[in-house]
């Protein structure tokens, strides 16, 4: 068995692609389809771009829109994950994050197109929302976004498609959300690092799929994707950047979709409630970088080395 990868830029950020296969030649339509379906979920999902899918919904709140089959089952795990969170994870929170300061593409927030500036619309609840088979009603003067979960939930999607083409050993990073299964080329486990964020330490931790099982890891914090007074995680209850001790918060579960959510969720809920969450839903494994007294002090906790 050999390892091929591949890599690109994209979703506003890097992506890599990594691949166990026989040989080279049969990877080749594999990395075709998978990049085909990254392209055509950024067209279609990002807040960013102004005709896509995303962006007509928001263009039309208030009023009934016509929406794919898939833009439904996003907003359904989103409904979902919402519920799971008691409401911390809303993807109507653009509005407030756009206030923050991001409101265009990363790294330049400030460059943005006007039509796509909704700071002066407002939070509603997901519950708000009207779903119907193939259509969608935002409130008037919110919008929406599915950059807290886009990424988590296109993992899947790419897993899904390697399963298909009876690929069982992958390692693929989405912007740091990674989901891999299988085995290396050398049949060892993956091993996956955790960035610190503290730069006197190499890494906060590694994660391994030890019996190959397949694991989604996902990393969120407050020390990237940030401005002078703000940062990118948005509480929803005070519709403000999160006050948290918690700088960067990764969890690794089974699902990438979930695994997205969470790590967000237990950055806005700091490092007391945090431990909680983990326990109670009984993750494969979590790390917490806890900044106290100026110090970055990491909390371990599951199958984490």
């Amino acid at each position: 068995m050999i390892r091929i990868q591949q890599s690109a830029y994209g979703l506003g950020s890097e992506l890599m692609i990594t691949l166990i296969a026989q040989n080279q030649e049969q990877t080749v339509p594999v990395f075709k389809e998978l990049w085909s379906m990254i392209n055509a979920f950024e067209k279609r999902f990002s807040r960013f771009i102004e005709h896509s899918e995303l962006s007509n919904v928001n263009k039309n709140a208030g009023q009934k829109t016509k929406i794919t089959s898939e833009f439904k089952q996003l907003l359904i795990e989103s409904q979902k994950l919402s519920q799971q969170t008691n409401g911390l994870f809303n993807p109507l929170i653009l509005p407030s994050l756009q206030k923050a300061g991001y409101i265009g593409s990363w790294p330049k927030p400030n460059n943005f197109k006007q039509s796509l500036d909704y700071s002066k619309r407002s939070n509603h609840p997901i519950k708000d929302i009207e779903l119907n088979d193939d259509s969608i009603t935002i409130p008037k003067n919110t919008a929406l976004d599915f950059g807290g979960i886009g990424k988590g939930y296109l993992l899947e999607k790419l897993s899904a498609k390697l399963n298909k083409h009876n690929i069982k050993s992958y390692w693929i990073s989405l912007g740091g959300d990674i989901l891999c299964q299988g085995y290396d080329a050398d049949n060892i486990p993956w091993a996956i690092n955790i960035d610190s964020a503290d730069d006197n330490i190499t890494n906060a931790g590694t994660i391994r799929n030890l019996e190959g099982q397949k694991i989604a890891i996902a990393s969120s914090g407050i020390t990237k994707r940030k401005g002078n007074n703000w940062h990118h995680i948005i509480n929803p209850e005070t519709k403000k950047p999160a006050e948290t001790d918690i700088l960067v918060a990764t969890v690794a579960c089974g699902n990438a979709t979930e695994a997205d959510v969470m790590a967000k969720t237990l950055v806005i809920l700091g490092s007391k409630k945090a431990e909680k969450l983990f326990h109670d839903n009984k993750y494969y494994a979590a790390a917490l970088q806890i900044v106290h007294n100026d110090n970055v002090n990491i909390k371990k906790f599951g199958n984490i080395d």
